[in-house]
């Protein structure tokens, strides 16, 4: 939902869903709570019923006040507001918008209808004519676009495009002329210079306690520290106060960014890094040999046979110490006895 100004102090108020892009619009002359709450029960809540996810509006004080949220609460609808002087951060209605107001101001130039009657007319051919996913708005909400005048199919009274009514002529021209001017209105390179210019970067994120500086009245103010973030939003505690801010509207303190810099290189250079060593292994191969068993009573089995081997070496080797001793014994005795001779 948005108030946007045609021309100096007049405005339309422009509700638009964000799903069909189905639009609903009407005049507004006084910037007024009450005016506001009236227009959009009756060009919307009469017709479509409350939105039940709610609405989404700018930061102004129109929309910001407590009639607009007793409507609310009545309804049992949610309002959600933009940043403060962020107009881009509501931009599908603002496109849809400048399409519109386009439009209007066409239909103004070439015939001499009421502001109530181009706006009627250039939603309709809004919503009748505009594509999203294929398809027009009416046909995504209604199921098909409305049963309205054209030339294909026109009957023969239709076809003379004669009336006898100022009032009926007043609106057949308004249909056709919304009609040519939407189309017009679509490839105009002033809409897609305006659009261009409203491009904003996005994506940076702030981290609480941040000590920022941001953007009024297109001065700097500041400094202030950051409370939270809500998408685009910010929240600055400013003094006693806080704010919303745009994220394109706001910049950190550059001093206090380049202190953590030098304090964050300082800390890397003071504190070594040990780079992990693996472990390196020459042998491959290993130091025994592997015995698998197909079951647990063949290992002890295996290990009696081992000692009754081991037994007998013992014993053999027994055996043969004591030959060799006796025939060393032999021989010394055989020694003996010849010296004795001689």
């Amino acid at each position: 939902m948005d108030l946007h100004e045609i021309d100096h102090n007049f405005y339309y108020l422009h509700v638009i869903d964000l799903f069909s892009r189905l639009s609903a619009a009407a005049i507004i002359r006084r910037k007024d709570s009450k005016v506001i709450v009236d227009k959009f029960m009756q060009i919307w809540v009469g017709v479509y019923g409350a939105p039940e996810v709610g609405v989404y509006t700018d930061n102004g004080g129109e929309f910001n006040s407590q009639i607009f949220r007793d409507m609310a609460e009545n309804l049992n609808m949610s309002v959600k507001t933009t940043a403060g002087y962020s107009p881009w951060s509501n931009g599908v209605v603002e496109r849809h918008n400048a399409t519109l107001t386009e439009t209007i101001n066409k239909m103004r130039e070439s015939s001499n209808l009421s502001w109530e009657t181009s706006v009627s007319w250039a939603v309709h051919a809004k919503n009748s004519l505009l594509n999203v996913y294929g398809y027009s708005p009416y046909q995504i909400v209604f199921g098909r676009n409305p049963n309205m005048p054209s030339s294909i199919v026109n009957k023969p009274p239709a076809l003379e495009g004669t009336t006898i009514s100022n009032v009926m002529g007043k609106h057949l021209v308004g249909l056709h002329e919304a009609r040519k001017a939407f189309i017009a209105a679509e490839s105009s390179e002033k809409v897609r210079r305006a659009l261009r210019k409203q491009i904003r970067p996005s994506g940076e994120k702030f981290k609480n306690g941040d000590k920022v500086f941001f953007l009024r009245d297109n001065q700097w103010k500041g400094p202030g520290w950051v409370i939270g973030q809500d998408n685009v939003v910010v929240f600055v505690r400013y003094g006693g106060t806080y704010v919303r801010v745009h994220e394109s509207r706001i910049k950190r303190d550059i001093d206090v960014e380049r202190k953590q810099k030098i304090i964050h290189k300082h800390t890397a250079k003071s504190t070594p890094v040990r780079k992990p060593q693996a472990a390196t292994y020459n042998n491959t191969e290993p130091d025994h040999d592997l015995v698998y068993y197909e079951s647990d009573d063949e290992e002890p089995h295996q290990n009696d046979t081992e000692n009754d081997e081991n037994q007998e070496n013992v014993e053999e080797s027994a055996d043969e110490s004591a030959d060799q001793d006796d025939s060393h014994a032999g021989s010394l005795n055989g020694s003996l006895n010849g010296e004795d001779r001689s």
